[in-house]
């Protein structure tokens, strides 16, 4: 059975299909940085941005020298623009250089993951470098 449609639904039907591949979401910006625990880099910290709108987190591992660069999904880079919530971990699981999983403790305090106090505006008329340097002691 060869089934032909009208040439309008076909028009209709492409211009479904290529607004389906458009690329729409949220505006996102790059999103860089350092984090640092009592002026030492913190090697593989964690960092999540999280939207104060509900909206997806972008994420990222830093380096051994601290130094993150945020992605928000696979294969995309960067961070919503607006206001987010910052948490930040340090690695509590390692490979160490024998390939041996060590688990460290948490050396990161509460108040920058769990009970986080860190805000940062990610906006589209600058750079957004968020560099963190984070302190051990309850002051």
């Amino acid at each position: 059975m060869n089934l032909r449609l009208p040439q309008s639904v076909r028009f209709y039907a492409l211009l479904l299909v290529i607004a389906g591949c458009s690329e729409s979401g949220p505006q996102l910006m790059p999103v860089t940085g350092r984090v640092m625990l009592d002026g030492q880099p913190v090697p593989m910290a964690e960092v999540q941005f999280q939207p104060e709108d509900n909206g997806s987190p972008s994420y990222a591992v830093a380096d051994n020298d601290g130094r993150y660069e945020l992605g928000y999904k696979r294969g995309v880079k960067g961070a919503m623009v607006g206001w987010h919530t910052i948490r930040i971990e340090s690695a509590t699981i390692v490979e160490g250089p024998n390939g041996k999983i060590t688990n460290r403790p948490q050396i990161v305090p509460p108040r920058y993951n769990d009970s986080s106090e860190l805000r940062r505006e990610v906006r589209s008329d600058e750079d957004n470098v968020f560099d963190f340097e984070l302190t051990s002691n309850a002051e």
